[in-house]
C-alpha cells in the first residue's frame, strides 16, 4: 500500500497544484491559510508540516513565521520534495527546510516542534493510529497538531452531490489535468473510506491529545482537526 501511494503520487508531482486549484475550484490555499489561521503562531516557533507534497502549507507557514521561526516540511515521495525544494530555491526562504521522511517513523527527538501540520495526508498513511502518536511524539508540551483533511460524504442531497463528484467528476478532471486518471480514483476512494469528522475527533484524542476543535469548510466538504498535546 506504502509504495503504491509513493508510485502515485510521484507520477502526478509536476501537475499536483494545478490539479489541486481545479479540482477544488480555488479553495485549496484558502483551506490552508483557515489552518495557519487557527494555528495562532506568534513567531519563533518551530513548525513540522508532515506529507507536506510539493510544500503549499510550509510556505504559507514560513511566510507566517518569515519575522522569527522555523518550518521543516517532510514526505518520503522524492518527486514531490524535488518541486517543493525548486520553489524554495527560487524564492529564497531561509526559514523553511525540507527533508525526506516517513510519517510513521520520523528522524526528529520527542518534544522537537511546537506545532505540526497534515494536509491531506493523514488518509494516505498506512497505519493512521500508528501516525497520530508519532505526531503527538515529537511535538512539545503544550503544543499543536492541525489536521486537514476532506470528510467522506454525508447523507442527504448535499452528500450525495459530493458522492457524485468524487466518483465521477474528480476522476474525470484528475485524469484530464494530469494523465493520470488512475491517480484520482485513489483519491476519491480514499477520501469515501476516510473516517468522519466525529470518528476522527476520537482517534486524535486516543493517540494522547487532551483536546480536539473541529472546523469545517465547503459544506462540510473539508475538516480541520485543531489538537492540543
Amino acid at each position: 500500500m506504502e509504495e503504491q501511494v509513493k508510485s502515485i503520487f510521484s507520477t502526478i508531482s509536476k501537475r499536483y497544484e494545478f490539479a489541486n486549484s481545479v479540482l477544488s475550484f480555488g479553495r485549496d490555499r484558502y483551506w490552508r491559510q483557515m489552518t495557519v489561521e487557527k494555528l495562532a503562531l506568534k513567531g519563533g516557533e518551530k513548525v513540522l508540516d508532515v506529507c507536506t507534497g510539493t510544500g503549499e502549507m510550509a510556505f504559507l507557514l514560513s511566510e507566517k513565521l518569515r519575522k522569527g521561526g522555523e518550518v521543516v516540511g517532510v514526505d518520503f515521495c522524492e518527486e514531490m520534495l524535488q518541486s517543493a525544494q525548486e520553489k524554495a530555491r527560487k524564492i529564497g526562504r531561509k526559514n523553511l527546510f525540507f527533508k525526506k521522511a516517513n510519517a510513521l517513523n520520523l528522524p526528529f527527538s520527542s518534544g522537537s516542534f511546537d506545532a505540526v501540520t497534515i494536509a491531506f495526508g493523514l488518509r494516505n498513511l498506512t497505519d493512521r493510529k500508528k501516525g497520530l502518536k508519532e505526531l503527538r511524539r515529537i511535538l512539545k508540551s503544550q503544543g499543536k497538531l492541525a489536521v486537514l483533511d476532506f470528510s467522506p460524504p454525508s447523507s442527504g442531497v448535499t452528500g450525495k452531490i459530493h458522492q457524485f463528484y468524487l466518483k465521477k467528476i474528480v476522476p474525470l478532471l484528475g485524469g484530464l489535468v494530469t494523465g493520470k486518471k488512475e491517480a484520482y480514483s485513489y483519491l476519491a476512494a480514499s477520501i469515501e473510506n476516510f473516517p468522519s469528522s466525529e470518528e476522527l475527533k476520537k482517534i486524535i484524542l486516543a493517540s494522547g491529545f487532551s483536546s480536539v476543535s473541529v472546523y469545517k469548510f465547503t459544506f462540510g466538504a473539508v475538516s480541520l482537526h485543531l489538537a492540543l498535546v
